[in-house]
């Protein structure tokens, strides 16, 4: 039990932080951030509210100048439509991928909102795991309100005497 809900809260702040990341990434659309590869034939870039990865052959990635590879941040104004929300482009010497960034915004939003919405009750210590009733002063072993069997509580220790 302690693994499930240590795996559903870190899934549900992953998620939180993906869908924040997300945003922040689709509201600097006048930008672009870029990464090329020292070697010119990868690169992945994140503009105008799209993220892109390309590859290309290494006999034509030799072209990209030097001081374009690495890591880079500028101003970028082109606006690609909206649909479709994945566009794949292919030949014998490139490849890239264009995903919108709305449809993982959608996904991580809707998936980390289902996360959120399970982990909204949590039932406190001394309540019954399936009614939630009080069972503080219970020492029947059983929840009086749904009869589900509960284990008492350890006991103080020390007696008074």
């Amino acid at each position: 039990m302690a693994r499930h809900s240590r795996i559903r809260r870190s899934a549900k702040w992953g998620g939180t932080l993906a869908f924040a990341l997300i945003v922040i990434a689709y509201l600097t659309g006048a930008y672009e951030v870029r990464w090329i590869s020292q070697d010119g034939a990868r690169r992945v870039s994140v503009r105008s509210g799209s993220i892109d990865y390309g590859w290309m052959h290494p006999a034509f990635a030799q072209f990209e100048s030097p001081e374009n590879r690495g890591f880079c941040i500028r101003p970028w104004l082109f606006r690609p439509a909206w649909w479709p929300p994945v566009r794949v482009y292919s030949a014998w010497d490139c490849f890239s991928v264009y995903v919108q960034l709305w449809l993982p915004l959608v996904c991580a939003g809707v998936l980390t909102a289902v996360l959120w919405w399970l982990d909204r009750r949590r039932i406190p210590p001394g309540h019954c795991r399936k009614c939630g009733y009080d069972l503080t002063g219970n020492v029947s072993g059983r929840c009086p309100e749904c009869g589900t069997e509960v284990r008492p509580p350890p006991s103080g220790g020390t007696a008074h005497g």
